[in-house]
């Protein structure tokens, strides 16, 4: 074993809080990112990670959310890019309407190639979804359009009921891990692997694995071994004309995963890629009130905040640990 949290405190030499606004280099998932107790914090021997609505904070009215301007204190952008720490609201674009949190292993540890064990217990309600993600430590190939490769350890879609406009069922039931390699829509989803149950993943503790090999990678859930890559990530890239896939190391099989990759644990809402469009949720099959191309995503997501908040009755990822293993 070579990393190890239990979670009986929340250490900070080894987990970063981060502070920012996440861009469309990512999901631009509709949140902030911040240091807040109320939003990450230990009890219990867990980590819980809750994302909450910025109008319960006092300073954050209706007519500020629209009209403000917020300023994110000690923000932490791996760019350096002023726009993850400050937004002026204006016309439709408004401020993230959610506060959440997002912890990672950047500044303590790292590593390349071993398995990764987490147990936890998902996030429940409408357009929430978990970070157990492993990021790249140096973005050594590039940080646009994912130049560097993000594993997924576990992710779903924390709606108790949603379905695609083909009827496809893609809620909290189903769980995906695995390789990713552009934000853009189709291609950002060739190298999941999916795994469902009949039970919603939120209901009980599951573990969640991945073994990261010069070779391979798989996907666990529970010790049961439900997905693996051995693609080569740069043919796929070059004859999907990603234009990162030309910097990838043509010699291993595993580029842009060939390089040291740090923990990162989060709950993220909303965003222009992970939910789709035209899906449906709940019994009652309501629309998904944004489009992911809009300009006003954002916006229309925050409108319609009366109907998917009534669903957020266990909106927070609960981690009991997370261990790593050298191969």
């Amino acid at each position: 074993m070579i990393f190890e949290d239990t979670f009986q405190t929340l250490d900070l030499q080894k987990w970063q809080r981060e502070v920012r606004i996440p861009l469309d280099t990512e999901s631009a998932e509709f949140v902030s990112y911040q240091e807040s107790p109320e939003n990450s914090y230990v009890a219990g021997g867990h980590l819980f990670i809750v994302p909450s609505l910025l109008n319960m904070n006092p300073d954050f009215n209706e007519e500020r959310i629209r009209t403000g301007e917020l300023n994110l204190s000690g923000c932490k952008s791996p760019t350096n890019n002023e726009y993850e720490c400050r937004r002026r609201a204006a016309l439709s674009t408004i401020l993230p309407p959610v506060v959440s949190a997002k912890l990672n292993t950047k500044n303590s540890f790292r590593f390349r190639y071993g398995r990764v064990e987490i147990r936890a217990k998902l996030p429940k309600g409408d357009w929430i979804f978990p970070q157990l993600l492993l990021q790249p430590a140096e973005n050594y190939y590039g940080y646009a359009d994912l130049a560097s490769g993000m594993l997924l350890v576990a992710h779903v879609l924390s709606n108790e009921q949603l379905i695609t406009r083909e009827g496809i069922r893609v809620d909290g039931h189903r769980l995906r891990g695995g390789a990713i390699l552009t934000t853009k829509a189709k291609l950002r989803e060739a190298f999941l692997k999916a795994n469902t149950l009949d039970e919603h993943f939120s209901d009980n503790f599951h573990t969640f694995g991945l073994v990261w090999k010069p070779d391979s990678i798989a996907l666990t859930v529970d010790g049961f071994q439900y997905g693996t890559l051995r693609e080569r990530f740069k043919s796929y890239g070059v004859t999907n004309n990603l234009t990162q896939a030309n910097l990838w190391n043509p010699d291993n099989a595993m580029s842009p995963f060939d390089q040291e990759f740090y923990l990162s644990l989060g709950v993220g809402v909303g965003g222009v890629t992970d939910f789709p469009d035209f899906s449906m949720t709940g019994p009652l099959r309501q629309p998904k009130p944004w489009n992911n191309t809009s300009p006003k995503a954002e916006y229309f997501f925050y409108q319609n905040r009366n109907v998917w908040f009534r669903t957020w009755t266990e909106p927070e990822l609960k981690v009991d640990y997370v261990r790593v293993y050298a191969l």
